[in-house]
């Protein structure tokens, strides 16, 4: 009969062995549907949505890299907008990044789903291909695939 700490011991093992199982397949099994959820909503947007105008509800400055001088090395500015559907029904929002200061208030032109009025990009975001999508799936595809064949090769070995 096994002692007491050997049990333990072996439960906690077997508790670790299955988080770092879910977390080395979930992490890019995530990345990889994450990107493809992306992939799907910026083509259904360019190609079936519908035009609209955005109002800018407001726009920080997102900094990147390091301040020099006291000013800003790089950056962006992440702005939210509103926007209605219908003029009596339910406002809806979302965030775009600009290269340039917008004001509260500034129209904004934007193409949302008719029949998921909440999925919307800005008109600008749509004119690039989507790239983020496209390198979160390449990036989901290889970290699986990383992980398939050492586990692979630890099944072979045995």
């Amino acid at each position: 009969m096994a002692r007491p700490l050997q049990t333990w011991q072996r439960v906690v093992g077997g508790l670790l062995a299955t988080v770092v199982g879910c977390l080395v397949w979930g992490i890019p099994s995530v990345i990889l549907v994450t990107g493809v959820v992306l992939w799907r909503d910026w083509h259904a947007l360019a190609q079936r949505g519908v035009e609209g105008v955005g109002t800018i509800r407001a726009c920080e400055r997102e900094t990147v890299g390091s301040i020099k001088y006291g000013r800003p090395s790089s950056g962006y500015y992440s702005c939210t907008y509103s926007y209605r559907t219908t003029p009596a029904g339910p406002d809806h929002s979302g965030r775009f990044q600009s290269q340039r200061e917008r004001r509260p208030g500034e129209a904004e032109p934007i193409r949302y789903l008719a029949d998921e009025p909440g999925t919307s990009a800005a008109a600008e975001t749509l004119r690039h291909p989507s790239v983020t999508a496209g390198g979160m799936i390449a990036v989901g595809l290889a970290l699986l695939a990383w992980v398939g064949r050492g586990t692979l090769r630890k099944r072979r070995a045995t």
